[in-house]
């Protein structure tokens, strides 16, 4: 595979059709040309990214390397393009630093480039201060503060943003973990003081993108990776003081939601030919509960664990999806925490809290979104895990697990329309879950989620071959020979192209989902003759997978086939038994025009019976083809012109029957007919 697009580690193939589909989306978002060329970056130089990127225009990195951004790259300057065309170059944020931030109303373009290891890390909540001291009495610890939230590790965006053939890699959006209690103060021969609640962690929302409601961001060719959205941990309660009467621990605080890893969707999200695959959205975990029992002696229950949403897209604004694959997403909810102790004397342990549920393991949909020939596997949606009971005289009950719903998709509310599209694999519970509309020709491997048209499949499995590089920019899951999603289109409703660019369709009708099976930019013309002796065989089927092509009337056949080197085909004429060779193997490198078929059972025998004046052919032959008889009064040349065949009897072949034998009656001593030969039509 060629490389032009280093930076990305894939190739591109764009096709004239996908192009203009591409440019029509970039110029709806008013994208035009910048209005300056900046000198080339020759050397992996950080400072100089961000010069020109702040005087914006045109900014070309020509070197090969990684540079590290320590903090944001800011792009406030309207209309800026950032180009690492023909080049590998990669940005990093080195885990510590968002890479991208772009400002309201803003153009911006990013061409060609791997966006690796950016992090938006909410800030640690403050620390709640320690309760005084004191003789008889001490002061309480006061609570921790929030965790920050952790918002778009590569690209915070408020403006109009294109990505076109990127990678975004390893990112993350991380929130704060809530600020610990501050403990209780001492007390030398009275009551201890308590210490203060832990504060709540921050949330971590779009673990690669952060775009807001003001946003408008178009993906096209583009991978996102390997990116993590996780809300931050509950903040530890304050330890209680000393004195002759104990204070109280403080709880900890609540953990946050984890949304979007690939992409958090406020605004307008438009995604074609892009794959999201190994994203997570992780909830966070609370510490124990803390504080004084109840009036009845029983713990406190400990707070439950957060949901995570949308481990591939979180979308509460407006999407559109064409030819894009989502695979191995996955959303874990946050785990509950322990519950509180119960009083010395009496009363049980607190119950553990509940875990958080798992929701939507490649989207999450509380808003818009329309998604057309993608392809959905290998997905999971898991709960966390309830908190234990807390100690105490008599036990609690342990919290209960979260609920997993959705692994692929899950559509709370808003509106939700799937056309085209597989759904496969669900690693645990079921594909979708809420709301989903079928627009048609749609394929699940389970009995999610509720299709309603005609040429939409439940319980079918797609046949899908693990994500791989089959060409294009990006990965794909291509399809099996046989699987029910080849061909399944019926209404030209599909684009004229794959997620790969290559053209749709391949064969009679479009495929289901975002690969088209047999499709390449290599097209290759595969043909040959069938031939009965020295005669074309007309009307026979020749096989290509699931491919055929019925020999004309001069023995003909012909196909258009991918090419390259994994392009092994077997070709065989049908019926089997009938034909020599019966199938051959060829690899596709190049046209193979001479890939020849010869009939082996074609010759007749003829019994002259002068007696009763008849005449008798028999011969073998192929199952539900028609023959005819004919004759002829000069044969100067076998098959010629000056040759006038005429037809003496037909017969038409049952679907059992090997051997036909032709009576040919009315023939006297004086029958000037002396040529014979038998033909199908």
């Amino acid at each position: 595979m060629s490389n032009h697009f280093q930076s990305c580690g894939r190739r591109s193939t764009t096709l004239p059709a996908q192009i203009a589909v591409v440019l029509l989306l970039a110029a709806s978002l008013g994208w035009r040309l910048p209005a300056q060329t900046n000198p080339p970056i020759t050397s992996a130089s950080i400072v100089s990214i961000r010069n020109e990127l702040t005087a914006g225009g045109l900014v070309q990195l020509q070197f090969n390397g990684s540079v590290t951004a320590s903090t944001p790259l800011v792009i406030s300057t309207d209309n800026t393009v950032l180009d690492a065309t023909g080049f590998s170059v990669t940005i990093s944020g080195n885990n510590t630093s968002q890479i991208f931030n772009v400002a309201s109303n803003v153009h911006f373009t990013v061409i060609n480039l791997t966006i690796s290891g950016g992090n938006s890390i909410g800030k640690t909540g403050t620390a709640g201060t320690a309760g005084a001291n004191g003789t008889s009495t001490a002061g309480n610890g006061t609570s921790g503060g929030t965790g920050g939230a952790g918002l778009g590790g590569a690209l915070f965006n408020r403006g109009i943003t294109v990505l076109n053939n990127c990678v975004l890699e390893n990112n993350s959006a991380t929130g704060g973990a809530g600020g610990t209690g501050g403990a209780g103060g001492n007390a030398s021969s009275g009551t201890a003081g308590n210490g203060g609640n832990g504060g709540a962690g921050g949330n971590g929302y779009g673990g690669a993108i952060f775009n807001t409601n003001s946003g408008n961001l178009l993906l096209n060719n583009c991978t996102i990776s390997g990116c993590v959205a996780s809300g931050g941990n509950g903040g530890a309660g304050g330890a209680s003081g000393t004195g002759t009467v104990a204070g109280f621990a403080g709880s900890g605080g609540a953990s946050a939601i984890g949304a979007g890893a690939g992409i958090y969707n406020l605004g307008t999200l438009t995604l074609v030919n892009c794959t999201l695959n190994n994203n997570a959205a992780l909830g966070g975990s609370s510490p124990a509960a803390g504080g004084p029992p109840q009036g009845n002696g029983n713990g406190l229950t400990g707070a439950n664990g957060p949901n995570s949403i949308g481990g591939g897209i979180c979308n509460l604004g407006t999407q559109t999806m064409l030819n894009c694959t989502f695979e191995q997403n996955a959303v874990t909810g946050g785990n509950g925490a322990t519950g509180g102790p119960g009083a010395s004397n009496r009363g049980s342990g607190g119950n553990g809290g509940n875990g958080g549920n798992g929701v939507g393991g490649s989207i999450y949909n509380a808003g818009s979104t329309s998604v057309t020939n993608c392809t959905f596997a290998n997905d999971a949606a898991t709960g966390g895990t309830g908190g234990s009971a807390g100690t105490g005289i008599f036990a609690g009950t342990a919290g209960a697990n979260g609920s997993d719903s959705g692994s692929s998709i899950a559509s709370v509310s808003g509106t939700f329309n799937l056309h085209n599209s597989i759904l496969a694999y669900p690693s645990n519970g079921f594909c979708a879950s809420g709301t989903v509309i079928d627009q048609g020709n749609n394929l699940s491997s389970d009995g999610t989620p509720a299709f309603s048209t005609t040429n939409s499949f439940h319980n079918l499995d797609p046949q899908l071959v693990p994500l791989d590089d089959n060409g294009g920019p990006t990965l794909t899951m291509a399809l099996i020979p046989g699987s029910p999603a080849i061909d399944a289109i019926y209404d030209n409703s599909a684009p004229s192209f794959d997620e790969r660019s290559y053209p749709r369709p391949f064969g009679p009708r479009s495929d289901i989902g975002a690969f088209e099976y047999g499709s390449s930019t290599n097209l290759f013309l595969l043909s040959g003759v069938v031939m009965a002796g020295n005669m074309p065989f007309p009307g026979v089927t020749v096989h290509v997978g699931n491919s055929t092509s019925l020999s004309g009337s001069n023995g003909v056949y012909s196909f258009t086939l991918a090419g390259g080197s994994n392009a092994s085909y077997t070709v065989y004429p049908g019926p089997l038994g009938y034909f020599s060779p019966q199938s051959t193997n060829v690899m596709l490198m190049s046209d193979i025009t001479n890939l020849n078929f010869m009939a082996t059972n074609a010759a007749a025998t003829v019994t002259n019976n002068l007696t009763n004046h008849t005449m008798q052919f028999t011969f073998s032959v192929v199952p539900t083809f028609t023959y005819r008889i004919q004759a002829a009064t000069n044969l100067t040349s076998t098959n010629t012109p000056s040759t006038n065949w005429v037809d003496i009897a037909t017969n038409t072949i049952g679907n059992n029957t090997n051997t036909l034998v032709f009576v040919y009656t009315n023939i006297n001593t004086n029958f000037p007919q002396r040529f014979f030969r038998t033909v199908t039509p």
